[in-house]
Formats: structure tokens, C-alpha cells, sequence
């Protein structure tokens, strides 16, 4: 603290009672109160997550109380904010200490990030607070990096434009989402239909997904493989289609018979041997949802609770840097002290550090994750100075903290080396290749040995050498339908905002318009899992739209399908940035949100909507829908009118004539939804495949149903007969 500072009471705000402590600490602020701590100049207290949100429509506008159209849109002049009941006592412990007179300064130590400015923000405005404030920015959470921190407080106001964009981010969440909800729930009957700005173009992706899969149709297909062995080296070659001897497959039996056929007997001959010198450069640092994603890929964690193992080995365990981080690089400055690091995890990975002193230079031109440009409010996660001891840590936070100094040496580590081979072979005038690589230097990869995949080594090869060959199959197989997805890929899709990137480079550069951020991005992921919305579900490590979920995207789409679009949400969270930068003004971005709303709501006023009760039921609905519903169709029985009851889809002159024709709503171990029903009586089959279950091995299994002679039966598509080994051969 400088000389003319001393005599000032400074208050801490952090964001959890556990974090306030460790900086208390360091203070030497030890004298324990009711909610803070103090002593030696300092108060330090905590805020335990959000205690101020923006206020519900009618503590708007007493007039939104009641849900009706003619409130909508509902565009607040100002947004008031209200107090969390559930956290009330300690948000008045901060604004009395806020008014105190003795407190002649604030000092924001909650999350350096954007949701942790604005959870101190909402309590300083709502506080009537007018004092000066400081920031406090940490990395770590070592007591080094306090002290260090605090010898380095910046000003509140270098930190407005994140504000400016932590408020712009909330309030345009509100406004689409309270509006949009309220419009398709009234729309709906009554039943709530949550629309987020976020939310529904995830939901939309998972959706469209899964209308892919249920819309494949499987091609069979035919490889022919040669099977060699040379210098005890057993490797295969695989048939190429001329002209271009680029394509594996064979789609007609007959073809892949005659190639076979023409193969069979006949000796190998290498056709041309081509090596090529190659490299595997290290990998990028992690940043959170590249750790999310591997540790679902590895060990099948879902994003929240890696983001949870994360926070705990960063504030509890002070093992690892700020783990809410957008950025996959380090600076110069941290880099300059990467030394520390190391030693700290040197006892648990001695063969890999002892690997980095042969090729370590002090020159940060030689490694690609030092880039100041590509750092913003913070670097990308590793292991902080303070070295764990054995025992420290529980399984999962040794799982995570492993990634975390593995990927931090790897990326330090030299390039991977290697030889690729491709070896061309004739058989009977057929081309068959063969490919394969020998890794000269493993380099980074002996940090993270999975890396390596399933290569091929293939023996030493000459052109004109003869082969015998041991086996020559001919594999028949099916194209597959894409998966569904996984934390891991949907967070990569997020974060592209749905396109397919594979490339990490080009993936990075689209982040400022991806979906969420990593620190909202699990989050959003549990909200469409959450019973009160049943919008997906997790079938084993696959996300997996529900019914339900299928049919909010088909309103959605039908009303407004604006709301769906990854691209145009995309957009919006790059502007967030620019307004992060001081590029954009908070409030032109606004009002084109506030634009966005009016037209969406005015979109959905005028639409017609036609929905599926058995999914989302029409709450304002009391009569019984077989004496005033829609009529579906025609009784294959009796020609009469088939409408909707409560169970079933059934004749309506079964009163008058007796006629007992119904399509049960829960037949089969499944649910027949109205589309089923309607095309069953109009087409006399389901389109798609229902989910159902057998009454005798209750195991679950796909098929359409058909209705035939007023009844209904499942469906199953032909399956073509396999031929008996040496069937049809001449």
C-alpha cells in the first residue's frame, strides 16, 4: 500500500466465502465478524455467487403481472434488480459496509472475468455505493499471486467496458427470454415454453442432429482387403477405384464379387514406395472448453462437472490458474517466470521434465502458445507455482490436474517426427495401397502418449518386390449415420456456432462467435437436461433431444425461426466482445436487441400454431378433445370422424354405432404422438421410426408402425438374406 494510503479502511468484495478467507489471509485481516473478516486497514468480505439479478416482469411494470399477449413486448426504460431471498442476509452485511463512512474505498476482488464483474457491479449499484473502486485481477491463487495482485490494483475504471458488456450480456438475455417465453408458452395453452437466447439454437443443433439420424438411410457397401506379412510385420493393403484411386468402396455385390474373384490366387507386386518426412507440431494449451472437452472424451465427464473439478483445483486447491479462460496461449511476462511452474510439477513427471531441459530455450519466439495478442483478460490454464503433494488431491481432481501438466509440458516440448509411408501394390492389374508411419522422435508426445493413433508401421518395402498374400477378404459393411451428440462435440459445436471445424487454429478464430462462453457453456448444456424442461436427456455419454424437445424446435421454427439460428446468436456474443474492447457501444447493441424482440414478438402475434398436446398439453384446455377436437382422419372401419381423447386417437361413432376403432396413445412400450396418428390414417405408415420396447425382453428397438385391417403393427424394414460360405460360387 502506497504511504499516502494507509490511513484508508479498504473493503474487499470476493465471490466466495472460501476465496475471502485465503485473501484475508494474506492480509493479515484475521479478526472474524459476522459475514467479513478484518483487520490491518482491510475489511474482506464475499458475495456467494449472484445476490442481485434483474427483477421479474411485474416488479417491472405492475401491469406484466398477468401472462397475456397484449403485454408483450416487455421493453423495461431501466432495469430494476432485486434482491435473492436466499442470499438477502449477506447482500445487507455489503451495503451496510458499503455505507459505512470509515470505508473510503472498494476493492473488487470477485472472478476476474465478465459474470464476475457484474456479480460485484449489481451489489455496488444496488448498495447506492458512489465510492471509488479498484480491481483486483488474479490468476492464481496462490498467496504469491495475491500479494502480487494487490501490489498491482488497477483502477475500477479501466474495467467499464467489461461491465458495459456483463450488463449487456444479462439484460439481452431477459428481453429474449422473458418475452419469447411468455409468447410461445401463451401461444402454446398455457404450458411453459423457455426460449433462451443461447438455449434454443443448442437445442436446435441437437435437434437437427437427430433428425440426421433418424432420416439415414444405410447404404451397403464392399472393401476388399489383402492381408501381408513380411519380417514378422503383419499389415494389410485395401482395393482402390480407378481413375482417381481415391475411393475404397463398392456399392454393388456383383462388382465386389468380380474384383474378388479376379484377385484370388494371384501374388502382390509393390507398384511404388513413397516416404515423406513429416511433423506433429505441440499442441495449444487448454483453454476451459478444450478441457471440457477432453475430459469428457477420455474419461466421460460431463462440462459441468469438469468446470467443477476446475474451480476446486483453482480456488480450493490452488493447484491451476484461473480455469474460466477463453485464451489458449500464455504471455511474455508469464513466461518469464515458466520455470516455477515446472519445478513444481518436476517430482511428478520427472522423466518429462528431465526430456524438457535437453531442448528448453529462454527465447519465447520458439514456442507458438506465447502470443500476448492471443491473451485478453487471461491466459490459458496450467499449473501454478505450488507444487502438490502426493495424496493432495481426490481421483477425478488428479485425472483433470494431470491433463492440465501434461499438456502444459507437451506444449514446451519439441515437434513429433515422423516417416509416412504409402506403398502401392498390383494384384492381377488391381491397385491396393497401404499406409502407414514410423515416428523418428515422439517429442511432445511422450507427454501425451494417447495422442498417438492407431498408426500403421509398415516393414521395409521395394518397387518390384513380389508379396504372397496370406488373406483376401472381401468385407461388406454400411455407411453410418452421424452421432449423436457428446459433451465434448457439442461443446466444439458451440463453440463454432455449429459448423463442423476440426482444424484447432480455425476453431479459435471463430470463438468471439461461438455460442456462450466457456463459463456459461455447461450451464446451458444442464438447462436443456433440467426435469422442469425435459428438452434432451443423456443416453450413456450421447445428448440426445426428447420428443418434447423436437417439438418446441418445430414451433419455434414455425412461428419465428430467427430464434433458432446459431449464426445470428453468434453474432450477437461477438458484438458482447467488441463492447468488452470498447469497440461497441452497450447501447446501440441495445437496441438492436430490443428491435429483435419487438419483431419476434409481433412474428409470433400473427402466426397460426398447430401443436402436439401429448407433449406440450394445453393447460387452458377443460373439454373432453374426442367431442371438440380437430379431426385427424377417417375410421379405416367405419369411414367416421377419428379425434383425440385423453388416451387414445379414436372413432368418434363409437357411441352411435358401437365402432371400437382407436390408435392407443401408449402402444408398444412407446408413445404415438398426433403426427403418428395422422399419418397412420392418411398413410397407412409412420414416416419415421418410433422408440419402443418388447413386452417379453423389454429391450427398446426402433421400427414404423402400419395400420392394416383397422389394426396396429410395428413395421420392420427387409433384411436382406446372408449368403452361406460358398453360396453361388462358380
Amino acid at each position: 500500500m502506497d504511504e499516502k494510503d494507509r490511513w484508508m479502511v479498504q473493503l474487499v468484495i470476493a465471490e466466495k466465502p472460501s476465496v475471502a478467507k485465503d485473501i484475508a489471509r494474506v492480509l493479515k485481516a484475521g479478526t472474524s465478524r459476522s459475514g467479513y473478516l478484518e483487520g490491518e486497514g482491510y475489511i474482506v468480505s464475499w458475495t456467494v455467487g449472484h445476490l442481485c439479478n434483474i427483477a421479474a416482469p411485474e416488479e417491472q411494470n405492475k401491469d406484466w403481472h398477468r401472462w397475456r399477449m397484449s403485454t408483450l413486448p416487455m421493453l423495461p426504460d431501466r432495469f430494476k434488480l432485486t434482491i435473492l431471498p436466499n442470499t438477502g442476509k449477506q447482500f445487507h452485511i455489503l451495503k451496510r459496509l458499503l455505507k459505512n463512512p470509515n470505508i473510503s474505498r472498494v476493492i473488487a476482488a470477485t472472478d476476474a472475468g465478465r459474470e464476475g464483474e457484474l456479480i460485484f457491479r449489481r451489489v455496488y449499484q444496488a448498495a447506492g455505493c458512489n465510492k471509488p473502486i479498484m480491481r483486483l485481477w488474479l490468476s492464481s491463487m496462490t498467496d504469491e499471486a495475491i500479494r502480487s495482485a494487490f501490489s498491482a490494483l488497477r483502477p475500477g475504471g479501466e474495467f467499464r467496458h467489461l461491465a458495459a458488456a456483463s450488463y449487456a450480456r444479462a439484460e439481452s438475455d431477459w428481453l429474449v427470454g422473458m418475452n419469447e417465453t411468455r409468447a410461445f408458452t401463451l401461444k402454446c395453452g398455457g404450458e411453459l415454453v423457455t426460449i433462451g437466447r443461447v438455449q434454443t439454437p443448442v437445442l436446435a443443433m441437437l435437434v437437427k442432429r437427430r433428425r440426421e439420424i433418424e432420416n439415414f438411410v444405410p447404404r451397403t457397401f464392399w472393401e476388399i482387403e489383402a492381408l501381408f506379412e513380411k519380417q514378422q510385420t503383419a499389415f494389410k493393403a485395401v482395393w482402390h477405384a480407378p481413375p482417381t484411386f481415391k475411393e475404397t468402396r463398392i456399392f454393388e455385390s456383383e462388382q465386389a464379387e468380380r474384383i474378388h474373384r479376379k484377385c484370388a490366387g494371384h501374388p502382390a507386386v509393390v507398384d511404388g514406395v513413397r516416404q515423406k518426412k513429416g511433423m506433429r507440431r505441440p499442441p495449444l494449451l487448454y483453454d476451459l472448453t478444450s478441457l471440457q472437452r477432453t475430459c469428457n472424451s477420455r474419461f466421460g465427464f460431463a462440462a459441468k462437472k469438469t468446470l467443477s473439478i476446475a474451480q476446486a483445483l483453482y480456488d480450493g486447491k490452488k493447484a491451476i490458474t484461473y480455469p474460466r479462460t477463453d485464451s489458449q496461449y500464455i504471455s511474455k511476462d508469464v513466461f518469464k517466470d515458466i520455470a516455477r511452474h515446472f519445478v513444481a510439477i518436476r517430482d511428478r513427471y520427472p522423466e518429462l521434465i528431465a526430456r524438457l531441459r535437453q531442448t528448453y530455450t529462454a527465447d519465447d519466439r520458439k514456442y507458438r502458445v506465447v502470443n500476448d495478442g492471443k491473451v485478453s483478460d487471461h491466459h490459458a490454464i496450467i499449473p501454478t507455482t505450488r507444487a502438490m503433494a502426493p495424496g493432495a488431491l481426490d481421483r477425478d481432481q488428479q485425472s483433470v490436474y494431470d491433463l492440465i501438466c501434461r499438456r502444459f509440458t507437451a506444449a514446451f516440448l519439441p515437434a513429433a517426427e515422423l516417416l509416412s509411408t504409402e506403398v502401392w501394390f498390383i494384384i492381377n492389374q488391381e491397385k491396393f495401397k497401404s499406409s502407414g508411419s514410423v515416428f523418428r522422435q515422439l517429442g511432445w508426445l511422450e507427454a501425451e502418449p494417447w495422442a498417438i493413433r492407431n498408426d500403421v508401421v509398415l516393414p521395409v518395402l521395394r518397387q518390384g518386390e513380389s508379396l504372397q498374400v496370406k488373406e483376401l477378404n472381401r468385407l461388406e459393411k454400411q455407411t453410418k449415420a452421424p452421432p449423436h451428440y457428446t459433451d465434448a462435440s457439442l461443446l466444439r459445436a458451440m463453440e463454432t456456432a455449429g459448423r463442423q471445424v476440426e482444424d484447432e487454429e480455425l476453431a479459435a478464430a471463430m470463438k468471439e462467435r461461438g455460442l456462450g462462453t466457456p463459463a456459461t457453456r455447461a450451464a446451458i448444456i444442464e438447462a436443456l437436461l433440467e426435469k422442469k424442461r425435459r428438452y434432451a436427456a443423456r443416453q450413456g455419454k450421447s445428448i440426445v433431444p426428447t420428443d418434447k424437445g423436437v417439438e418446441v424446435v418445430r414451433i419455434v421454427h414455425e412461428l419465428f425461426p430467427d430464434a433458432l439460428s446459431p449464426d445470428l446468436t453468434g453474432e450477437w456474443e461477438a458484438k458482447l466482445a467488441q463492447i468488452e474492447k470498447g469497440r461497441l457501444r452497450y447501447a446501440d447493441f441495445m437496441q438492436e436487441i430490443r428491435a429483435y424482440v419487438a419483431t419476434s414478438i409481433a412474428h409470433i402475434k400473427q402466426a397460426r400454431l398447430q401443436y402436439d398436446k401429448t407433449l406440450i398439453p394445453d393447460k387452458n384446455a377443460v373439454s373432453d378433445p374426442a367431442s371438440s377436437g380437430t379431426v385427424l382422419g377417417r375410421c379405416p372401419l367405419c369411414s367416421g370422424d377419428v379425434k383425440e381423447t385423453s388416451k387414445a386417437y379414436s372413432c368418434a361413432n363409437w357411441q352411435k354405432t358401437g365402432c371400437r376403432f382407436a390408435i392407443w396413445k401408449n402402444s408398444f412400450g412407446g408413445r404415438i404422438a398426433t403426427r403418428d396418428a395422422v399419418e397412420l390414417l392418411q398413410e397407412g405408415r409412420t414416416k419415421k421410426k418410433l422408440t419402443l420396447k418388447s413386452n417379453r425382453t423389454k429391450k427398446q428397438y426402433k421400427a414404423r408402425l402400419q395400420l392394416a385391417d383397422g389394426k396396429v403393427r410395428p413395421l420392420f424394414d427387409a433384411v436382406p438374406q446372408k449368403r452361406t460360405p460358398g453360396q453361388g460360387e462358380p
